[in-house]
């Protein structure tokens, strides 16, 4: 018996690793709802509904986002195709965050251009998915319009609203910063 709990036990602390106040886990508990990595997305899709969705592109191999908030975590989770490239996407990796963490937001010299939080910037050109990363979910979210390239996305903030459109930057096409209005 004490085997196989210092087998469970080890099990469970090596499919959690901690990186800069995330931990990855292997499965976890979303709205009611048992998730693990490798499972299908069309299946947790289903399932679950993700607060936010961020996709890195619309091409077979590109990776997806979703934010799902579940009390006072939000749980990230990472959809791409299998290891081996060949067939449906699957949960590749669920990060947890956990709590509500303070937040010290300043104004940078140049606000139109940035705003920093505890050494992190969000800047022009900053994707979408850092933004989500180091600001967390917007107070809200609206559309503000379209133009060539897609629909614009205003992302408010206590104390500033990002303008987000699709843009390629260094051959990546994806929702960016294209604005910044300090509050």
């Amino acid at each position: 018996m004490k085997i196989t709990i210092v087998l469970f036990l080890i099990f469970c602390i090596s499919s959690i690793s901690h990186a800069g106040g995330t931990l990855k886990v292997e499965q976890a508990i979303i709205q009611g709802k048992a998730i693990k990595v490798g499972e299908g997305a069309d299946i947790v899709q289903s399932r679950i509904k993700a607060d936010q969705f961020v996709s890195s592109g619309y091409s077979y191999g590109d990776t997806s986002k979703g934010y799902y908030k579940d009390a006072d975590t939000t749980y990230i989770i990472t959809y791409g195709p299998p290891k081996d490239g060949i067939g449906a996407y699957i949960v590749r990796q669920i990060e947890k965050v956990a709590g509500k963490q303070e937040k010290t937001v300043t104004s940078s010299p140049q606000p139109s251009k940035s705003i920093s939080k505890a050494g992190q910037s969000v800047t022009i050109g900053t994707l979408a998915d850092t933004v989500l990363e180091r600001r967390g979910k917007a107070i809200s979210v609206k559309q503000a319009g379209r133009d060539e390239n897609g629909l614009l996305v205003e992302w408010q903030y206590q104390d500033a609203t990002y303008l987000m459109g699709r843009r390629l930057q260094g051959g990546i096409e994806a929702y960016r910063v294209i604005k910044i209005t300090p509050q």
